[in-house]
């Protein structure tokens, strides 16, 4: 694929192939952040059909050279915000640095401002690869978030018990 060859297409919950497709880069994509859970072909499908809180978003596969190379997904609320997208720009990680990012950020602008959402934000793991293409397509950071795990297997014997026991008494 070339800069500037990003075709959007449009795909939904029961397009299986489109599905599995887009499912795969979103596990491949999990180099960027190797704790996340793998992600399912049915939870996929769940959160096209029903959204965070009941706004599906639509969900487009990034075409370049012949086979999906990326996707977007485009967050909007019915409720509120009603200028906003939040996009969610991915690249597979074997077709990034070739200009597919930056073409595929430029189609997402042109449709949301098609559909009258010109207020556009997009998040991303910290990294310097993350910040440097959020700069090249005139990103700023505006607001941080930290996503922690604990693996309770980890903790000491009897450490939630005695939690818990403080935390009763209060």
């Amino acid at each position: 694929g070339h800069a500037g060859q990003v075709e959007l297409r449009a795909f939904g919950p029961d397009d299986l192939d489109a599905v599995q497709a887009f499912v795969d880069i979103d596990n491949a994509r999990h180099v960027d952040a190797p704790w996340m859970h793998p992600a399912t072909v049915y939870r996929r499908q769940m959160y096209m059909r029903f959204g965070w809180d009941g706004d599906p978003a639509p969900h487009y596969l990034a075409h370049a050279g012949g086979g999906p190379v990326g996707f977007l997904v485009v967050h909007m609320s019915s409720w509120d915000n009603l200028e906003l997208a939040w996009l969610e720009p991915v690249v597979h990680p074997d077709h990034r640095r070739r200009g597919l990012g930056t073409a595929l950020m430029k189609a997402a602008e042109e449709l949301c401002s098609d559909i009258g959402r010109p207020l556009l934000g997009a998040d991303g793991w910290d990294s310097e690869s993350t910040r440097a293409f959020a700069a090249s397509v005139g990103l700023e950071r505006k607001s941080q978030s930290v996503n922690r795990r604990q693996h309770l297997a980890e903790l000491p014997p009897g450490l939630i018990d005695g939690v818990y026991a403080e935390a009763r008494a209060q």
